[in-house]
C-alpha cells in the first residue's frame, strides 16, 4: 500500500492526467485545496488537525476504504488515505510544514464493533485525553465534524460501535500543554478549521509583512478570535499569530492601533504564566475578576513591547 501520507507529498493526484504527467500543479487548485499558502519565499503546506485525522479512520473503517474525503469544519473537503488492518482503519496525523507540532505523524486507530444500536456509537478510549471530570478531551468542533461526515454518508453505514483510539497517545501526550489544561493520559481531539496552520519562520515573516500594510491590526490567538474581530471591530484588520503574540508586537512598532483578541489560556500563560494553573479553576464573581486581571496583565506586558497597543480582548474563560 501506499504511504498514507502520499497524497500530501503529491497533491498532483487531484489534477487531470495532463497535469500529473507534466509534474505540475495550478496556483488555482492549491489554494482552493486549502492545503496550501503562497508565500513572497514559495509554498508552505498546511497540515490536518487531529480532528480531521480521527474522522478519517473513522470513515475508513466504516466504508473499508483506503483513500476517503473529509469534509472539514472549514467546509473544504480533503482527501486521506487511511491503512486497513484487520479490523480497523489507521489515519496519520500531517503537521504540513509547521515546525513543532508534537502530534506529527501520529497514527490514529478507529474499530468497528458490529451490533445492534441503531446508528453510530462513537467511543473515545486508549491514548485520547481524559479531564479530571472524566469527559474526554474531544472538543465540539470535532464531534461535529464526525457527526456530519457520517450523516454524509448516512446510506452506506450499518449499525455500529466505533472505538476510536491513539496507540502512541500517552507518550506523545508528554510533549504537549495537555497535563497543564488538565488533561491526562492521552492527545487531544482537536481542530476548528480541520487544517492546521503551518507555524515556522517563514509564515511569520510572511503575516507580519502583510500586517504592517495596515494602519490598524487586530493580533488573536486562533480562529475564533478572528471571526470576533471580523464581527465586531469595524476598522481593525485582524492576523492570527497564535503564540507569536510577542514576536509580532516587536515587529510592528509602526502600525498606528493594535487590539490584542484571544483565548485566555494563551494569553494568560503568556501575560502570567505562574498564575495560569490556579486561575483557571475559578468559577463565579472570582472568574469574573481574574478575566479582568488577565486583559490588565495582557495589556501591561503587550505595551512595554509595543506602546502602540490599546486593548486586549480576553473573548471567555477556559471554556
Amino acid at each position: 500500500m501506499r504511504d498514507p501520507l502520499e497524497f500530501y507529498k503529491y497533491p498532483e493526484e487531484w489534477v487531470s492526467e495532463r497535469c500529473i504527467a507534466e509534474g505540475r500543479l495550478s496556483v488555482k487548485r492549491k489554494i482552493e485545496s486549502g492545503l496550501f499558502i503562497l508565500t513572497a519565499e514559495g509554498w508552505l503546506r498546511r497540515g490536518i488537525t487531529t480532528g480531521t485525522t480521527a474522522t478519517a479512520a473513522i470513515l475508513g473503517a466504516v466504508l473499508w476504504k483506503e483513500r476517503v474525503e473529509v469534509l472539514t469544519p472549514a467546509g473544504i473537503p480533503v482527501f486521506v488515505n487511511v491503512r486497513l488492518k484487520r479490523a480497523s482503519a489507521e489515519a496519520l496525523k500531517f503537521a504540513g510544514d509547521h515546525a513543532f507540532d508534537a502530534t506529527d505523524r501520529l497514527k490514529i486507530i478507529a474499530k468497528i464493533e458490529r451490533g445492534e444500536r441503531r446508528g453510530h456509537n462513537i467511543v473515545f478510549g486508549e491514548g485520547i485525553g481524559t479531564f479530571k471530570n472524566g469527559g474526554k478531551a474531544v472538543s465540539e468542533a470535532v464531534l461535529r465534524q464526525i457527526s456530519e461526515n457520517l450523516r454524509r454518508i448516512e446510506a452506506e453505514l450499518s449499525e455500529n460501535t466505533i472505538l476510536v483510539e491513539v496507540p502512541s497517545g500517552r507518550e506523545v501526550a508528554k510533549r504537549t500543554g495537555n497535563s497543564q489544561k488538565g488533561i491526562f493520559g492521552g492527545v487531544s481531539l482537536l481542530g476548528t478549521t480541520g487544517f492546521v496552520e503551518p507555524w515556522c519562520e517563514k509564515l511569520l515573516r510572511t503575516k507580519i509583512e502583510i500586517a504592517r500594510r495596515y494602519d490598524k491590526i487586530a493580533l488573536t490567538t486562533g480562529r475564533n478570535g478572528w471571526r470576533f474581530c471580523m464581527q465586531n471591530l469595524r476598522g481593525f484588520q485582524p492576523f492570527v499569530f497564535g503564540v507569536h503574540i510577542e514576536e509580532a508586537l516587536s515587529a510592528l512598532q509602526d502600525c498606528e492601533e493594535i487590539v490584542i483578541v484571544g483565548a485566555p489560556s494563551l494569553l494568560l500563560k503568556w501575560a502570567m504564566p505562574e498564575k495560569w494553573k490556579k486561575m483557571r479553576t475559578l468559577k463565579g464573581r472570582k472568574r469574573e475578576v481574574a478575566i479582568e486581571n488577565i486583559s490588565k496583565a495582557v495589556l501591561k506586558k503587550a505595551r512595554s513591547i509595543n506602546e502602540n497597543v490599546s486593548e486586549a480582548i480576553i473573548l471567555s474563560f477556559f471554556a
